[in-house]
């Protein structure tokens, strides 16, 4: 068998010259080739396309809304009525893993908070992943950003196919029923913090300020300020300084 050149028995120099094309001393000649091969970039979602469209269309509308509200926060009637539309935006985005920027006013570093979004009350949305339920107050929302990897999450149809004992129990006993659920109140009346909070008395919380993290176990919430205990300590922290506030989830 010929060759067109001489590669039979490669061996490496004595001396590999400065300008050698590799680290492995083989000769250019004795180099195939390279076959042009399509490249195709690995995906950064499991959403159909659609969907993924639908969803960066509805977080570009959230930011939009969230420009107009900083821009309108001297003027209390706009800025409600802003806050509304902001309440709307996220109900958009129910049952979707996203990104919130947080941040207070003044402060130089902005926090990210990850999660599904879950519930939007009257003054937070409430984010969550497989530990901890993620309370963000609207005011503090800076823009809403897609996370790296999006995946599809089953949206739930509020109050269509509930279990017949439910139904029953909201046509015939509606104040109670209602009283017991957050969810439901939101889907009737709308639900704020304050009012959330009281589901989860006694639970241990995790609060987070411009300055540092308190840890404690909830105790309640006054007009201005959420209460907890460390220990045999009452702690009151300003509701103004929170920036996020974590409810660890229990095992089921």
């Amino acid at each position: 068998m010929s060759h067109d050149h001489e590669c039979d028995e490669f061996r490496c120099p004595p001396v590999v010259p400065a300008d050698a094309p590799d680290d492995f001393c083989i000769p250019e000649e004795c180099c195939p080739e390279r076959i042009r091969t399509p490249k195709f970039p690995s995906p950064n979602t499991c959403l159909p396309q659609e969907e993924l469209e639908e969803l960066e269309r509805k977080i570009s509308e959230a930011n939009e809304l969230l420009l107009s509200l900083a821009l309108t926060r001297g003027n209390e009637e706009e800025g409600v009525l802003e806050q509304e539309r902001l309440r709307t935006a996220f109900e958009g985005l129910k049952g979707k893993v996203i990104k919130v920027e947080v941040s207070k006013e003044n402060q130089r570093r902005s926090l990210l908070v990850r999660g599904i979004v879950s519930l939007v009350g009257r003054d937070f949305v409430l984010l969550e992943d497989e530990n901890y339920l993620k309370i963000i107050r609207l005011e503090d929302v800076c823009s809403i950003k897609s996370p790296t990897e999006l995946c599809d999450v089953h949206e739930k149809q509020e109050l269509i196919g509930i279990d017949p004992c439910l139904r029953r129990a909201i046509t015939l006993d509606f104040g109670a029923t209602v009283a017991k659920s957050p969810e439901l109140i939101q889907i009737f009346f709308g639900i704020d913090l304050k009012t959330f909070l009281c589901f989860f008395e006694k639970r241990i919380v995790r609060v987070k300020t411009k300055k540092r993290v308190f840890i404690g176990r909830l105790i309640g919430m006054e007009p201005h300020e959420v209460i907890f205990r460390q220990g045999r300590r009452q702690k009151a922290v300003p509701v103004e300084e929170i920036t996020l506030l974590k409810i660890k989830k229990r095992k089921k």
